[in-house]
């Protein structure tokens, strides 16, 4: 009955009375689910997804014992789950997931032939009943909130029960995004020993991870990245995010694709055990992890896409804070597109030999404590799209070279030691929207050249030593594009006056003093 209805919804008479299988999903027809669907005992398959039916799920669905597949996701029906689910015992797959329904009852439990729950994007507001830990089959447990949602106060919340953690057939659970959740995540995690998906991300566990974690080897995706903000429930309890030392045994997680912990405060060293083939996103960021970047971290994991160690330097409490030497090893990743160590203290130059990655799309070291010059051979990186190696100590001039990168979109190299002239061959990279290059030393006129960036949409010049006038092809192009452009006032002032803002630099002998720090 798909597509082609609309109207409340018509539900069938008693000539229908040996119906299997009612789907109406993906429908325009509105109204309730009548308490007459009771009477078709004959039912196993019953779908109402995306479709406007509302109000609540009625009791009388308990009396559909036959019933093995119940799909009524992003519908409008909304209330307590009634308890009378508990009576379908023959139930396999039960999604009422992206409603408006507040309450999972404790008679879940009773729904002993659940292989697959999905019951996340709606508005509980209470603790997960233990009773789940009687569906021994259960290999997909989803009660996620959606990202999105900004409903304060509402989410699954308290400690997750211990009776979690006996669901060995487990292959999937997902509870991201609830605020409430808390506790440890404690030993008993490895007895799921079948878990591939663990979304625990965006919830309110604290406290180390297990060394059980290395024995789930059957693990894909672990995600715990947190919010890490404190916040405070009706009961004045504050909560803290995931701490303490990495577990030593990782090497075991020979599964592992994706292993995401941004946002907590684990310290210590990085690992050096983690060991995948099949890794291809590792976020450390955002934690208190010192030391230097392990060369095993390349070597181990030699098909990385995407590496991010940001952010590990603690400014608040001068904490952490990964240091030099970058690595060479990091050009073995052959499929790496994304590589971000910004936040640091590398105290490092950047390896030539990175201009092997092949397929590098974002190169971001921000804040990151680079010295020396940037390499004339980053010109030849065939797929850079961004280049953000702000507030660094970078010197030496902007390689002209770097006007090879056909489709380089953002280049940041703003508050560093840069010498020199801008490079008239930046204006030759037709995709280029962001150039930032102030709080520098540069030197000479604004290139006329960059009024041919069609595609610009930022240009920033100011605090460098830049004389002349802004070129009559930049102001077109201002003009044309509504670029943001920002020079010294000198610069703005001596021609055409087409800034967006003009900055007047300080003295030089305070200039003298705090080279590249000028940019807030």
């Amino acid at each position: 009955l798909r597509n082609e209805f609309t109207g409340p919804a018509p539900f069938l008479g008693q000539e229908w009375n040996s119906i299997q299988e009612l789907d109406i999903s993906l429908t325009q027809l509105t109204g309730t689910l009548p308490e007459s669907i009771g009477t078709y005992t004959t039912l196993t398959t019953l779908r109402l997804a995306a479709s406007l039916v509302g109000g609540t799920l009625p009791t009388e669905i308990g009396n559909l014992a036959n019933l093995q597949d119940l799909f009524v996701p992003q519908t409008r029906m909304e209330g307590p789950l009634p308890s009378e689910i508990g009576r379908l015992t023959n139930l396999a797959n039960f999604n009422v997931a992206a409603n408006a329904f507040t309450v999972l009852p404790t008679e879940v439990g009773s729904m002993t032939s659940l292989v697959s729950l999905d019951a996340g994007e709606n508005l509980f507001n209470s603790s997960l009943p233990s009773e789940i830990g009687q569906l021994s089959d259960l290999t997909t447990l989803i009660l996620n909130r959606s990202p999105g949602d900004n409903t304060s106060n509402i989410g699954i919340r308290g400690l997750l029960p211990t009776e979690v953690y006996q669901l060995v057939s487990l292959t999937e659970l997902r509870l991201s995004f609830n605020d409430f959740l808390s506790g440890t995540i404690p030993s008993d995690i490895g007895n799921l020993d079948s878990l591939e998906l663990a979304f625990l991300n965006n919830c309110a566990f604290f406290g180390p991870l297990p060394e059980e974690i290395g024995l789930m080897t059957s693990l894909r995706v672990f995600d715990v990245a947190s919010q890490f903000r404190l916040i405070t429930d009706n009961d004045d309890t504050t909560f803290l995010p995931l701490s303490g030392e990495l577990p030593d045994n990782l090497g075991g997680l020979s599964n592992l694709e994706n292993f995401i912990l941004r946002n907590n405060l684990f310290r210590g060293a990085m690992p050096t055990s983690l060991a995948s083939s099949n890794l291809v996103e590792l976020d450390l960021s955002r934690n208190v992890f010192e030391g230097v970047i392990p060369a095993e971290i390349a070597q181990n994991n030699q098909n990385l896409v995407r590496l991010d160690l940001s952010d590990n330097k603690n400014t608040l409490g001068d904490l952490g804070g990964l240091t030099g030497p970058l690595p060479s090893s990091i050009a073995s990743l052959a499929n790496l597109e994304e590589l971000d160590l910004g936040g640091n203290d590398l105290g490092a130059s950047l390896p030539d030999e990175w201009v092997a990655l092949a397929v590098l799309k974002e190169l971001k070291i921000e804040r990151g404590g680079l010295i020396g010059s940037i390499p004339s051979v980053y010109g030849f990186f065939g797929n850079l799209e961004q280049i953000e190696l702000g507030n660094n100590e970078l010197t030496g001039t902007i390689p002209f070279e770097l006007g090879l990168l056909t489709r380089l979109e953002n280049l940041e190299l703003f508050s560093n030691r840069l010498t020199g002239t801008i490079p008239t061959q930046l204006g030759q990279i037709g995709t280029l929207q962001d150039l930032e290059v102030d709080d520098n030393s540069l030197t000479g006129p604004i290139p006329s050249e960059l009024g041919s960036l069609d595609d610009a949409e930022f240009l920033i010049f100011f605090l460098n030593q830049l004389t002349g006038s802004i070129p009559t092809e930049v102001c077109t192009l201002q003009a044309a594009n509504e670029v943001r452009l920002e020079a010294d006032c000198s610069v703005c002032q001596a021609g055409q006056d087409c800034c967006s803002r003009c900055e007047q630099p300080p003295a030089d002998s305070l200039r003298s003093i705090l080279p590249g720090t000028l940019r807030f």
